[in-house]
C-alpha cells in the first residue's frame, strides 16, 4: 500500500508531499530529485490555500500511486479546519473505496484558537513596548492596527438613503444569520449635492437639487 502525506501551512501557503520508504522506515519528501514528473509538484498544488485545491490533490495522488484495488493511506499534517475540508472530500463517491485518510499526531493550531491567548499578551505588552521606542506616533499607529484587526467587530459602511438603508441592512444581516447579539446601525454623515446646470436645445437651463444622506455604518459582533 502506497503512504502519501501531506504537510500543509496555511500561514506560509506552502504544500509539501511525503511519501513513505519502506526500506528507510522513513518519510522522504517527493522533490524534482526523485519525482521530477510527478504532479504533485505543480506550482498550483504547492502555493497557495490548501483546501482550494485539496480535491485535485487528492486526484493526483489517486492517479499517480493507485495500484489496482489497493487503497492509497493518506496522512494529513495541518490545521483541524484543513483535515475536516479533506476528510469531507474523501468520504464523497467513490473515494472512501480508494483511499485511507489519517491525521498526523503533528498539527498545527488554527488561528482563530489562539488569537485569545495573543490579544492577551499584546494587551500586557503595549504599554511597554509604546513607552520604549522613540517614534511614538508611528508605533501607536501599529499598535493600533493589530487592535482593529484582532477586534471581534466589524464596521460596515453603506452610502445611501439612511431611512431605506437602515431597515433593509438590519432585515438582511439578521436573516443571514450574520451576527447574534445586538447590532448599532448608526448615520455618520449627511450630504447634499447640487447638479450643474444643464442646457438643451429646446428647453432653458434646468438645475437640480437632490439630498443624498450619505453613509451609515453597522457594527457586528462576531459570535465564536
Amino acid at each position: 500500500m502506497a503512504k502519501i502525506k501531506i504537510i500543509s501551512n496555511p500561514y506560509q501557503k506552502v504544500t509539501v508531499f511525503q511519501s513513505w520508504d519502506d526500506a528507510t522506515a522513513q518519510w522522504v519528501e517527493i522533490d524534482r530529485d526523485q519525482n521530477a514528473d510527478s504532479q504533485l509538484l505543480r506550482e498550483e498544488l504547492c502555493v497557495g490555500f490548501f483546501p482550494f485545491k485539496a480535491k485535485q490533490i487528492v486526484d493526483v495522488i489517486i492517479h499517480e500511486y493507485s495500484a489496482g484495488s489497493e487503497k492509497v493511506e493518506i496522512v494529513f499534517e495541518g490545521t483541524d479546519d484543513e483535515y475536516l475540508e479533506l476528510d469531507s472530500i474523501c468520504s464523497q463517491d467513490d473515494y472512501p473505496d480508494r483511499i485511507n485518510l489519517y491525521k498526523s499526531g503533528r498539527y498545527l493550531e488554527n488561528a482563530r484558537d489562539i488569537l485569545p491567548d495573543v490579544i492577551d499578551v499584546f494587551k500586557e505588552l503595549s504599554p511597554l513596548v509604546a513607552e520604549s521606542v522613540s517614534d511614538k506616533a508611528k508605533i501607536k499607529r501599529e499598535l493600533e492596527k493589530f487592535s482593529d484587526a484582532s477586534n471581534d467587530v466589524i464596521p460596515i459602511c453603506v452610502i445611501g438613503n439612511y431611512s431605506s438603508v437602515s431597515p433593509h441592512l438590519s432585515m438582511l444581516l439578521l436573516d443571514t444569520n450574520c451576527c447574534r447579539a445586538a447590532m448599532n446601525l448608526r448615520p455618520l454623515k449627511s450630504t447634499r449635492f447640487h447638479s450643474r446646470s444643464i442646457r438643451t436645445e429646446q428647453r432653458s437651463s434646468l438645475s437640480m437639487d437632490t439630498r443624498v444622506s450619505a453613509s451609515a455604518s453597522a457594527q457586528i459582533p462576531i459570535s465564536s
